[in-house]
């Protein structure tokens, strides 16, 4: 795969086009501090590719998770097989635009001594396993298993949707906007919080939780939750550089799981 980074719709973005092979999760690393972050915090990838290795996807998959991405196929573009059932359904936000188009089948391998393909349990799990853990229905997976390469199942923006196979169905469209008043901000953990933007999906997403729990909670639970919420900001708020940004991260994150 080829990786670049160009303007796109008003912020810089990576187009990811070609054959994915061993070696593109070092390349996409490489060229992630390039590029802005979207609406959502995530890293915005544009995807044309014909598909390629499982195992480079599923490599390219530890560099998205990591960083946080939205994979798009945007007009004209094709994303099939190995490009449509790892790399684009395992980035946290996922969509087909315009008139491009995803290509799914059950995944196969040369048989030894033989040149005929033959279905591959062990990678069709691999890649099932991998599509559930980021957000994917069972359902939506279990349907291209009837497809060989040669019988591509295609789906163009509306079809995919339907089917479950955008968004993920559970993502929740918090946008990249802190829950408190970034020209008030005066800790540092709040103005690395302003001026990052995946920190700032993150904590709006756990403030939407906290303010969730904190409604349905009974006057006991309630008070509860503040003290809770309290102490946790006091031990945010001790993330230090050279690695503070990671640590509100993590931290967000904590607390999210325990709401």
């Amino acid at each position: 795969m080829e990786f670049s980074v160009k303007p796109y719709e008003g912020r810089r973005i990576i187009f990811a086009e070609g054959p994915i092979q061993t070696g593109d999760a070092e390349k996409l690393a490489a060229i992630i501090p390039l590029a802005d972050r979207d609406q959502y915090g995530n890293i915005p990838m544009l995807l044309n590719s014909p598909g390629g290795s499982v195992l480079a996807a599923l490599e390219l998959v530890k560099i998205m998770d990591l960083h946080g991405f939205s994979a798009l196929v945007g007009s004209e573009a094709i994303c099939p097989s190995a490009c449509a059932s790892i790399v684009f359904i395992s980035a946290r936000y996922h969509l087909v635009i315009g008139s491009g188009r995803i290509g799914l089948h059950t995944c196969y391998s040369k048989g030894s001594g033989s040149s005929a393909p033959e279905p591959s349990a062990f990678c069709n799990e691999e890649i099932r396993e991998n599509a559930v853990r980021h957000g994917t229905s069972y359902s939506a997976i279990k349907m291209w298993d009837d497809y060989a390469p040669g019988d591509m199942a295609w789906f163009d923006a509306e079809t995919a949707c339907r089917i479950g196979l955008c968004g993920p169905p559970g993502f929740d469209h918090v946008l990249a906007v802190p829950s408190f008043n970034c020209r008030r901000a005066k800790l540092e953990s709040e103005k690395l919080i302003c001026a990052d933007k995946r920190l700032s999906r993150h904590e709006a997403s756990m403030a939407k939780v906290y303010a969730k729990a904190i409604a349905i909670g009974s006057s006991n639970e309630k008070a509860k939750l503040r003290k809770a919420q309290r102490d946790w900001l006091f031990i945010r708020d001790q993330c230090r550089e050279p690695k503070a940004a990671e640590c509100i991260l993590r931290a967000i994150d904590d607390r999210r799981e325990i709401l």
